[in-house]
């Protein structure tokens, strides 16, 4: 084998990594959080939007939900409940277009994050709670009643 078959195969292999790579990244992700057999207890639900479901359903439940891009790619789609200060944030991952994979929730005690002079997040009266009834603020002893010991 010469330098040059050497180098060839050398190639081919970085390629054929780089591909095996990229495919992981970009399908496993969907194909986990489109199984329609998940076993866990733990409810993936909040504010009404299920984890791994497709933006389109949020859209359709939140149609004026405020959406903006950060730098390495991930879409942010937030709205707030104005009456209690609770801030939505709906993830939209980079190694998962179209699908919503994280979902955050706070309590701002500044008001200018969901009003402003430009009006801010749009004002949803989204219920801060789970499909099992556990409430943004339960104490502990409700959610291991709920859920059980990790």
């Amino acid at each position: 084998m010469n330098q040059i078959q050497a180098w060839r195969l050398l190639w081919n292999s970085i390629l054929v990594l780089t591909l095996f790579i990229f495919f992981i990244l970009t399908f496993t992700p969907r194909l986990c959080l489109t199984a329609e057999n998940q076993t866990s207890p733990i409810d993936a639900e909040l504010a009404g939007v299920k984890l791994g479901s497709r933006t389109e359903e949020l859209l359709k439940l939140y149609p004026s939900i405020y959406k903006h891009q950060l730098m390495l790619g991930e879409y942010l789609y937030e709205a707030c409940n104005q009456q209690n200060q609770e801030v939505f944030t709906f993830e939209e991952g980079p190694w998962s277009r179209g699908y919503i994979t994280s979902i955050l929730m706070r309590v701002e005690e500044d008001v200018t994050v969901c009003r402003d002079e430009t009006g801010a997040l749009p004002d949803f009266a989204i219920p801060a709670i789970t499909p099992q009834g556990v409430r943004f603020g339960d104490s502990r002893e409700k959610i291991l009643e709920v859920y059980g010991n990790p």
